[in-house]
Formats: structure tokens, C-alpha cells, sequence
């Protein structure tokens, strides 16, 4: 395929493109917070795009995010993202990245049953999940669950509260213990 063809494939899911409507969509200042929500990504954007939206989308909204560079030399079937929220209360959500038809490999699911297993905050996230993105990357619940979390996992315990008022800091500000 052309550059030109491809370019017209992606159409309106280009990053770019995505990127500057999130601009328009949300405030300047920390703590961000969404004016309009943004429309989801059309269901052909690839995995890649796709993944480049939730990265921006968090990194706006306070999250530490961890995506390994070159999954050949990494763990078979370790979760695209790992996101970890810096400001206001503290969570670990970890997902797994598929187009609409994209389907999960067994080292993939054996992952995603041991990581919902320990309570961890584990999605699989599809373009048509984008409400359920949102509504998880832009959450400033106090408990520290979102909604929409499979599996139940989460911190809604007061040791998660005792964690989140520690004095525990993200990068950027010191490690405060």
C-alpha cells in the first residue's frame, strides 16, 4: 500500500489528528479535566494509533505510563500498557491493546487470568471501548477504583487509602515516603 493510500485509510484516526482534537478538548492547566469528551477513534484505526491515543489521553490525566519498546524481547503476552496514576488517588491499571477483530493469544489470556487472579485493574480495550477508556483515564475517584474494571480488582481498602495519604510522590515530584 502507498503512503498516500494508507494515509487515506487512516483517514481521521491519524494520531495527529487525534492529538489535536484532545487538545481542543480539554483544559490547559493541571489538573486536566475534559471540557467535551472526545469521539471515539474510528473502528479501523490500527493497534498502533490506537495505542498512541491512550497514551496521550493518560499522560494528560496524570499517568505514569510503561509500554514495552520491542515486544520480541519482552515476556510473550505481557499487556501493552501498564498506567500508573500520579495525582489524586493512586492506581495500577494494566491493558491489553486490540483492533475490533484483534483476538487475544493464549500467553496473553494467561496473563490477563493471573493479573485479574492478584487484583490487579486488567482491561482489554477495542476502539469501540472508547467510552470505557475515558471514563477510566479521566476518573478522580477517591477510592481508587474506575468504573468499569474487570474483575473486580482495584484499592478500595483503607490500606489504600494509608498508601494514597503516605506522602508517596509520582516522578517528577521526589519519592516521598
Amino acid at each position: 500500500m502507498s503512503l498516500r493510500a494508507s494515509r487515506r485509510a487512516l483517514g481521521k484516526s491519524h494520531p495527529a489528528i487525534l492529538r489535536a482534537r484532545l487538545d481542543a478538548l480539554t483544559d490547559e492547566t493541571p489538573p486536566r479535566r475534559l471540557l467535551v469528551a472526545p469521539a471515539p477513534p474510528q473502528a479501523t484505526i490500527s493497534e498502533e494509533a490506537f495505542q498512541d491515543l491512550i497514551v496521550d489521553l493518560a499522560r494528560r490525566f496524570g499517568w505514569l505510563v510503561y509500554h514495552p519498546y520491542d515486544s520480541r524481547h519482552s515476556t510473550p503476552g505481557y499487556p501493552d500498557l501498564t498506567l500508573v496514576r500520579c495525582v489524586g488517588s493512586r492506581v495500577l491499571v494494566m491493558a491489553e491493546l486490540k483492533t475490533e477483530k484483534g483476538r487475544l493469544s493464549r500467553e496473553q489470556g494467561e496473563w490477563a487470568t493471573a493479573l485479574l487472579a492478584a487484583g490487579v485493574r486488567y482491561f482489554l480495550w477495542r476502539p469501540s471501548d472508547w467510552g470505557e477508556i475515558l471514563a477510566t483515564l479521566t476518573a478522580e475517584e477517591r477510592t481508587g477504583r474506575g468504573p468499569g474494571a474487570r474483575g473486580g480488582g482495584g484499592n478500595d481498602d483503607d490500606s489504600a487509602d494509608a498508601r494514597r495519604d503516605s506522602g508517596a510522590t509520582c516522578p517528577g515530584g521526589g519519592l516521598r515516603l
